[in-house]
């Protein structure tokens, strides 16, 4: 009598799922934990922990052709982005790749590089395989994985950046950034937007072309927007190659403070404000009735407004929907 074992697969279809083709996905709120040993297998990607390791959070490995990290070398046209892991990883890491993705790079070269969240990093290959198309890195020990990729190991990373920082100073903002080292690099562009759609240009500074240690940057934005202003660098490399920095956020809400009516009661027709501010704003003049009365931009520092065809009373001073009470004599 012949005997046949039955090799049964139970699929979690509540915890692990196929968001895009052979991209994993996990879902919000559940882990996918890798046991020391195991070999976990997803599009080209090979990871062998030698200890315990978890994947965590929506959308949380995808394949891409480009980097989303700021700029990193050379590399294949084959990105794995971790979107959330937990810990750091040990162990081994192979990443097959096909002809077409060598962007000009030689095989025998490559070797696996890791964005750790500040910097990229590579990692001494094990194995070159030119005929099956993979390397293999080995040993590999308490490494963060964001995003990992081949590149050539004679190319260094064009920019290493250490920080990127907006901060907020009275009324304008200062950007400043730094690297550790640069190749190649022909300017830094600081870039602005109110919906981190649209961006604008304020200013280009020239890059440090080649460069092996630390190299500072900063720009000071007189004249942000009211409101949120989201901030960013566009790197570019003598070569035309362009890279974006992370987004940094200020908040320039108004306040009450901003600006400063100097006639309240108001008299002998005039309403006169001071805007402490570096930018224009609306204004809007209501009776208590909610109606609109003047509307008009009050600019940057003194103002006068004609309001000599109000009767006395009181008033609504609304800027940028901040607002204030005002009585006319």
């Amino acid at each position: 009598m012949k005997r046949y074992k039955f090799f049964i697969i139970l699929i979690l279809a509540s915890s692990i799922y196929k968001s895009q083709a052979q991209d994993l996905s996990v879902a919000s709120g559940t882990n996918l934990f890798i046991a020391s040993g195991t070999t976990f297998h997803s599009n080209g990607l090979t990871l062998v922990p030698s200890s315990n390791f978890t994947i965590n959070g929506a959308n949380s490995l995808t394949k891409n052709t480009t980097l989303s990290s700021p700029p990193g070398p050379t590399y294949v046209s084959r990105v794995y982005l971790f979107g959330s892991t937990t810990g750091n990883y040990s162990g081994t890491i192979q990443i097959n790749y096909s002809d077409g993705e060598l962007n000009g790079l030689t095989e025998s070269t490559l070797q696996v590089n890791n964005y750790t969240g500040s910097t990229w990093a590579n990692h001494s290959s094990a194995t070159n395989n030119t005929t099956d198309n993979y390397v293999l890195s080995i040993a590999l020990s308490n490494v963060q994985l964001n995003e990992i990729s081949l590149a050539a190991s004679s190319a260094p990373l064009p920019v290493t950046w250490l920080t990127f920082d907006a901060v907020k100073q009275n009324k304008s903002a200062l950007i400043s950034w730094s690297t550790a080292q640069e190749i190649n690099s022909h300017t830094f562009e600081v870039l602005r937007s109110a919906d981190r759609l649209a961006y604008t240009s304020l200013h280009t500074v020239a890059g440090a072309g080649n460069k092996s240690n630390i190299s500072c940057y900063s720009f000071v934005d007189t004249n942000p927007g009211t409101g949120l202003n989201y901030y960013r660098i566009l790197q570019r490399d003598y070569d035309g190659t362009a890279s974006y920095s992370d987004i940094k956020a200020i908040d320039f809400n108004l306040n009450l403070t901003d600006f400063v009516v100097l006639s309240n009661p108001a008299t002998d027709g005039t309403l006169n404000l001071n805007l402490n501010l570096n930018f224009n704003l609306n204004l809007n003049l209501y009776d208590l009735s909610g109606r609109l009365l003047i509307e008009q931009k009050a600019q940057a520092g003194f103002n006068r407004i004609d309001i000599s065809h109000l009767n006395k009373g009181m008033y609504v001073l609304n800027v940028n929907n901040k607002s204030m009470r005002i009585m006319v004599l």
